[in-house]
């Protein structure tokens, strides 16, 4: 995710319940009841809505774990059983190392890289718990702005790719050996991309490594830009895309944005189209890697900002359906992993970006675990 707005010029294509919790359908007006979530039975008998076999319609819908500390095994066991209640079938685990100087060359570890054999026990723990894993080794960028990887500039592109292809070779043998499902080989490292050559390496090189799914996640704002898209299986997405300036828009407001985007700066935009697009370009499903919204007003603005205002648990739980319905018809789109689950809950007053204990939790609640959908694609989930 940006930390850093992204210049509007950029290339575009097209115009948490507690263990044991009874899940269930509940209004969203009152979010999540303290205890859990928690309802009488769903299903075909509610007027207004259906029910499918399978809430996730066989694709991705998992949750990135937030803060993962160095000795984290059971943080991420719980996240898992709470995923798995919420309906979803995938975990995120991301790995950070650190590139010293935006200008630097190497790739290396730092105090807060969660060590192999942590990480190995907690794929396990994870994929005991039922949910696949999906593995991406990441890079915090001392001196960009943000710390955003997206701006790297390395005085020496040989050495850099030298020392990446390393480091994602290390995580590809480490993932394939743990079972991992999903391997990124690379998020959001927009200042780079154009070095299709090394890329292409870097893919090689992961896939002699790993036997599974390969994928590369590109920002939002520079869609289409990589030529190596097609080396790997998916394409991904960090899904972030500017919606709507008004403070609370409406579910059907949200909607009708993801193809005539009401922002300002990417006015009429039909970002559907877009992926549509990119996807036929390359033959490649695309999943959205990395996806969230803030809960609070203004949320559906400049979805990679941390903007805070007014909380509105309401709309990031619009926002959450909105995409769900937009995208779940397309067979090019292979789902989503939401950012983010945290062990620690927003405080009553905060508009975090996390779904958990919150509206947008009960909403994937309904979507994911009970397989509810709307007859009305504008009616809130309940």
């Amino acid at each position: 995710m940006l930390t850093a707005a992204p210049t509007a010029g950029a290339i575009v294509i097209g115009a948490g319940p507690a263990a044991g919790a009874e899940i269930g359908h509940v209004s969203r007006a009152g979010g999540v009841p303290s205890g859990g979530v928690r309802s009488e039975s769903a299903g075909s008998g509610v007027p207004g809505y259906q029910t499918v076999s399978d809430g996730t319609d066989g694709k991705v819908a998992g949750a990135a774990i937030e803060n993962l500390s160095t000795d984290s095994i059971n943080e991420v066991a719980d996240a898992a059983e709470q995923l798995r209640a919420t309906g979803m079938n995938t975990i995120e685990l991301d790995d950070w190392w650190e590139v010293p100087a935006a200008n630097a060359d190497t790739v290396e570890p730092y105090v807060g890289t969660v060590p192999d054999a942590v990480l190995e026990d907690e794929i396990s723990v994870a994929r005991a718990a039922g949910l696949s894993v999906v593995l991406t080794p990441l890079i915090y960028c001392n001196g960009c702005l943000g710390s955003f990887r997206g701006v790297m500039a390395p005085a020496n592109h040989q050495a850099f790719f030298a020392s990446y292809s390393s480091f994602m070779d290390h995580f590809a043998g480490l993932a394939q050996a743990s079972g991992v499902s999903t391997l990124f080989v690379g998020s959001e490292m927009s200042s780079l991309e154009a070095d299709t050559a090394r890329w292409m390496s870097v893919i090689a090189g992961a896939r002699r490594e790993f036997h599974r799914t390969l994928v590369y996640e590109e920002d939002w704002s520079v869609l289409g830009q990589a030529r190596f898209l097609g080396a790997v299986d998916e394409i991904g997405v960090s899904g972030y895309f500017p919606l709507d300036g008004s403070a609370s828009p409406s579910l059907h407001q949200l909607l009708g944005d993801w193809r005539s985007s009401s922002m300002a700066a990417w006015r009429a935009r039909n970002w559907v189209s877009a992926l549509a697009a990119l996807s036929a370009r390359y033959h490649r499903p695309i999943v959205f890697g990395e996806s969230g919204y803030l809960s609070g007003d203004y949320a559906a603005a400049q979805p990679f900002l941390n903007y805070y205002s007014t909380p509105n648990e309401g709309l990031q739980a619009d926002l959450y359906q909105a995409l769900l319905e937009t995208f779940e018809p397309y067979s090019w789109w292979k789902g989503v992993i939401w950012w983010d689950w945290s062990a620690s809950p927003d405080a009553p007053a905060a508009n975090g970006r996390t779904f958990t204990s919150k509206s947008a939790q009960v909403m994937l609640t309904c979507w994911y675990a009970e397989g509810m959908r709307p007859d009305n694609p504008s009616e809130a989930l309940p």
